[in-house]
């Protein structure tokens, strides 16, 4: 017997050819169509078909804003992993306001007056409106709506910075449980380490500043000790000091005032943050220092110039009735780019608070301007001290030190806060 094939046999007196099995991709889309196809596309079915797709469609951009618009569900809710249904957002008046206005455009043709300035933003002109003519009404509702929720939402830069962010607690130990060092044992290793280095005490005053060696600070000029301690962190004593030498070459020496004989901050603070990174660069991280010299440079010149405004010119001299003037470049006594109105201040904590403010400072840079510049008792506490700490066991071992049910986790800001509470002054 012969196999009979099974494979479809052609129409009579038509031939298949590959341009009828599959359509070229160049092919135009209103190109002349066959009787057959009429019949097909104006059948019910076809029909259908293109209705459910474009509600399909439509759905979609419904579903997108839905999703935008509602709240994360609540984690106090019992049908968690059940299929529930997404709750519909409740509209704001301004989301009303932009609804309404639409739908009265649709009656009348001509769009209403939108209400508040996210809304204005949105649509705010016919122009803008028959821009979207190609989209269905719902959907144009649907995207002003959408704008005016974007317009609405709040710019994360604007939000205020924490007033305490590193939780920094004036004669508070996190650890107030843990009894170590005791007072004897600071003075033991005091004892120690003077019989192999030698006595050391404070000098009177700060030393002239050096042009070779950034340093941790031993200088007068607070702003001038604050950068060149933020040069030295997180890199070597040789990498901070080449690239102070840059920024010394790149913009010359301040010749009068205070911070004369340093670099002139002011000309730093003038340039482009690109020149201050190529000052920099042989230091290692130059990207972020050189962008947190700048903005603390800008943020010290705000401050500086709001505080001159805010005096009176009106305010007479008590010796010679001559009005005060505000603080400006080529007054020596009060530069306009200075924080030595820091040392007016009593409290320790409220200078560190201040000094924490400015972007890449934190608790050791601050501490290391209070004792080196400022010359009051602070102990720093950085990643060599803080593993000796470690080694002398001045420190919990593990993050059992706090009290109560509280865990406190044991890092470098958390061991300066305990020893800073727990070590002497006078050492």
């Amino acid at each position: 017997m012969t196999k009979k094939s099974t494979a479809p046999q052609a129409a009579p007196g038509r031939r298949l050819t590959r341009a009828a099995v599959k359509r070229p991709a160049n092919t135009s889309l209103d190109i002349t169509k066959t009787a057959e196809e009429t019949n097909l596309e104006d059948s019910p079915t076809i029909s259908t078909r293109r209705e459910k797709s474009l509600k399909r469609k439509r759905s979609a951009i419904v579903t997108k804003v839905t999703a935008a618009e509602s709240p994360p569900p609540s984690a106090n809710n019992n049908d968690i992993g059940k299929k529930r249904k997404r709750a519909h957002p409740v509209a704001t008046k301004e989301e009303e306001d932009v609804k309404n206005n639409l739908l009265s455009w649709k009656s009348t043709g001509t769009p209403g007056q939108l209400a508040g300035k996210s809304a204005e933003g949105a649509v705010s002109s016919e122009s803008e409106l028959s821009s979207l003519e190609d989209v269905h009404l719902e959907e144009k509702i649907e995207v002003a709506i959408e704008a005016s929720i974007k317009a609405n939402r709040p710019n994360k830069a604007n939000k205020q910075k924490k007033t305490n962010p590193y939780n920094l607690t004036p004669g508070t130990t996190p650890y107030p449980d843990y009894p170590h060092p005791t007072p004897e044992e600071c003075y033991t290793v005091n004892k120690l380490l003077s019989a192999f280095h030698g006595e050391q005490s404070a000098p009177s005053t700060p030393p002239i500043p050096s042009l070779n060696v950034s340093g941790c600070g031993e200088v007068p000029s607070i702003l001038d000790a604050l950068i060149r301690t933020r040069l030295s962190a997180a890199t070597t004593n040789k990498n901070s000091s080449a690239a102070f030498s840059g920024l010394v070459r790149e913009f010359g020496i301040l010749q009068s005032g205070t911070g004369k004989g340093s670099v002139d901050w002011d000309k730093v603070r003038r340039a482009d943050v690109r020149d201050i990174f190529t000052a920099i660069e042989c230091g290692g991280l130059a990207k972020v220092k050189s962008q947190d010299i700048k903005a603390i440079l800008e943020m010290v010149y705000a401050e500086n110039n709001e505080a001159a405004a805010a005096r009176t010119t009106t305010m007479e001299d008590d010796n010679n009735n001559k009005p005060l003037l505000p603080a400006t470049n080529n007054n020596k006594n009060n530069p306009i780019l200075s924080l030595d109105h820091l040392h007016s201040l009593k409290s320790s904590q409220e200078i560190m608070s201040h000094l924490t403010r400015y972007p890449g400072i934190g608790p050791k840079t601050a501490s290391c301007v209070l004792l080196f510049c400022m010359q009051r008792p602070s102990f720093a506490v950085d990643t060599h001290v803080f593993r000796l700490l470690q080694y002398l066991r001045w420190l919990p071992s593990s993050s059992g030190g706090g009290s109560g049910s509280g865990v406190v986790r044991l890092t470098e800001i958390n061991a300066f806060r305990h020893v800073e509470v727990r070590v002497p002054d006078e050492l």
